[in-house]
């Protein structure tokens, strides 16, 4: 049967890579890893925001995705959230773990500290891994209601009853 690393090696190995990389300034793990509440299994991939300095030169080149492990797949796509230009890149590596990579431009992690609410990206729950220049130490802490739809109100009910 095949096994993957348990989820405190896949951490230990993340921060020991962006502890090395002088250009990684942050990693940040979201998503349902860093909430805390067992929804996590075995099968759940780990979302990491990784702060770096000049996020177009470090997605440049795809050798620092070697630095966790051996790649066996990669994909990755650009987007432009917050107008700020970030980086997608999906990677499962060959000890059957995959890693969800967001390439941040240092100076969003700056921005998050001074918006009223948290990203949604971070709201469904974050863990700091690694924080260089301590950009993340000032950040609200997440509410966990990102992704929860509002409830409908008794007229919105019947009317989606209704159309059903």
């Amino acid at each position: 049967m095949l096994r993957a690393p348990d989820e405190h090696q896949v951490l230990e190995r993340l921060v020991a890579w962006g502890e090395a990389l002088p250009s990684v300034r942050a990693l940040i793990l979201t998503s349902s890893r860093a909430r805390g509440d067992g929804t996590a299994d075995m099968l759940s991939d780990y979302d990491v925001i990784v702060g770096v300095d000049d996020a177009d030169a470090f997605v440049a080149s795809d050798a620092w995705a070697s630095g966790y492990g051996e790649p066996l797949v990669r994909w990755g796509d650009r987007h432009e959230p917050y107008g700020t230009t970030t980086y997608f890149r999906g990677v499962i590596y060959s000890d059957h773990v995959r890693v969800d990579y967001s390439i941040w431009p240092a100076e969003l992690l700056d921005r998050v500290a001074k918006e009223a609410e948290l990203f949604e990206d971070l709201d469904v729950g974050y863990r700091v891994l690694l924080d260089k220049d301590g950009q993340t130490s000032s950040w609200q802490p997440p509410t966990y209601q990102a992704h929860i739809p509002a409830r409908p109100t008794e007229a919105e009910y019947r009317a989606l009853v209704e159309e059903f």
